[in-house]
């Protein structure tokens, strides 16, 4: 086998991923880290689905990032819906409101 049929098959490259698809996923790994704020995933949220409309060459990356926003902000949700229902109950439970 020579040396130029070993080379031909390196030389087709994948298409390199979008600006949107890379930050949409970077956003969406950094929720997941540092899951004290709501702005990160909103905004990787964002970003994902502007990606999967522009770069369709870098689907992957995109819909990562959408799903690891997903899950933060459905926590993020889940914990304000915790937070005010045991906020209603400790309000309701004081002495001095009956």
């Amino acid at each position: 086998m020579s040396t130029s049929a070993i080379h031909a098959g390196a030389a087709t490259e994948r298409p390199a991923a979008g600006p949107l698809s890379v930050a949409s996923f970077v956003l969406g790994i950094v929720s997941v880290v540092a899951g004290w704020t709501f702005v990160v995933p909103l905004v990787s949220v964002v970003l994902g689905i502007q990606a999967l409309r522009r770069e369709p060459q870098s689907k992957a990356l995109a819909v990562w990032g959408l799903v690891l926003s997903g899950v933060m902000m459905s926590l993020w949700i889940l914990f304000a819906v915790i937070a005010l229902a045991l906020g209603a109950v400790w309000i309701f439970t004081l002495p001095w409101v009956f």
